[in-house]
């Protein structure tokens, strides 16, 4: 008696199955379709600013009162940091004295030339004096203000080469400060790629998981002998998600190819295993694994697995299982 429960229960579940998976309906179909397609090479970039100061240090003397850190955004004329400037005012009164006492003396010398007391040569070598000395104040006052630096553009600091207490030294860098306008994307493209990348008038730039186009600006035709890199600038436009010093992507075309490929929407894991639903002559699901290469936009390409013609479900509901039929 039980057995015939057991099979009576059997025959009902293998009705309901069959009537669930007949009654299956509203379902998108796609043709699988070979199709031409431009794959990208991607190449790794950062987000700089067309207009860059590297500002150095004109004077020797001790890095004080430091007031920026990279990332800080300064203004055309903010002070940035100072250097000791001891050695200098000392220097200023040694040439303001010396300036005080050739003044003196040219002064007297002018006068007695022009009385007839002294030559000709000694007004002249006393004039002569008074310039250079002059000349040794002003210059000594215009290191002063070396002393003090300060923000030549609007922008931000990218780098930072000193502290406090570090010793500067003329022509030493001290700082970068990168504009906040026209934007530019450096990278260094393989040579295997440069020859694309001259065919390119407008070229993909991933940031931020978004892509932007932008044009190059600088390309450097001979190749690294190290890197064997070319290194390029490209100029994008300016947009309120792109900083300087961003990482990003450079997307360089290869060569196009034919290939078949599917929504993303298609694809569905069973056991592990991604595949796709491909529906038969007599509208019955079969689930098929699939090898998968690149993503393009929201399609995978198909390495192998599929032929093209053969039809295929997007976006297959959850419940659709192998042998389900579709209206």
């Amino acid at each position: 008696m039980r057995r015939y429960v057991y099979i009576a229960i059997f025959i009902l579940v293998l009705f309901y199955t069959q009537s669930q998976a007949s009654n299956i309906s509203n379902i998108k179909i796609t043709i699988v379709q070979k199709q031409t397609i431009t794959l990208f090479s991607e190449i790794p970039a950062f987000v700089i600013s067309k207009n860059s100061v590297t500002i150095s240090s004109k004077l020797m003397g001790y890095v004080r009162e430091l007031k920026v850190d990279v990332g800080d955004r300064v203004k055309k004329g903010e002070i940035l940091l100072k250097i000791d400037s001891r050695s200098i005012r000392e220097k200023i009164k040694q040439a303001k004295a010396n300036f005080e006492n050739t003044k003196f003396n040219y002064t007297r010398i002018k006068k007695l030339y022009k009385a007839g007391a002294v030559s000709e040569k000694t007004f002249i070598a006393a004039k002569s004096n008074f310039e250079q000395a002059k000349a040794a104040l002003k210059d000594v006052r215009t290191l002063l203000s070396y002393s003090i630096v300060r923000s030549p553009i609007n922008g931000y600091i990218s780098k930072r080469f000193v502290q406090n207490g570090d010793i500067a030294a003329p022509s030493q860098p001290l700082l970068v400060v990168e504009g906040l306008n026209f934007y530019q994307v450096q990278a260094n493209v393989p040579d295997s790629l440069f020859g694309n990348f001259l065919k390119m008038k407008k070229i993909p730039i991933e940031i931020e998981k978004k892509e932007i186009n932008g044009t190059p600006q600088y390309v450097q035709k001979s190749e690294d002998p190290v890197s064997h890199t070319h290194l390029v600038k490209i100029v994008i436009p300016k947009l309120t998600f792109v900083h300087p010093g961003e990482f990003a992507k450079v997307l360089i075309a290869r060569k196009p190819i034919e290939a078949i490929t599917v929504p993303e929407n298609s694809v569905v894991e069973r056991g592990g295993i991604e595949g796709v639903f491909v529906l038969d002559k007599s509208n019955a699901v079969h689930f098929r694994m699939l090898r998968l290469g690149e993503k393009i936009g929201n399609r995978y390409i198909v390495l192998s697995g599929l032929k093209q013609g053969e039809r295929i479900v997007v976006n297959p509901p959850y419940h659709l299982e192998n042998n389900s039929r579709l209206k």
